[in-house]
């Protein structure tokens, strides 16, 4: 894999980021060097949305009852 560095730089300090702000975040070392693949770049198992944001847009949206519901 060939990626620039401010590109790796970025990946780098959003998984920080997450790592820091969300409590349920399952941590991966993701170092270049270990190149150890146990974090799947594109896994539906392992879904950020899945662990702690989904759960909240979840209970806002049914906070109030809805007249209709579209497809």
């Amino acid at each position: 894999m060939n990626l620039h560095a401010r590109t790796v730089n970025r990946i780098i300090k959003r998984y920080q980021e997450i790592r820091d702000n969300v409590p349920d975040f399952i941590q991966v070392d993701i170092s270049p060097q270990r190149n150890n693949r146990e974090w799947p770049p594109n896994s539906p198992d392992l879904n950020v949305m899945d662990y702690s944001i989904w759960s909240i847009l979840e209970a806002e949206a049914c906070s109030k009852p809805h007249q209709s519901i579209e497809v």
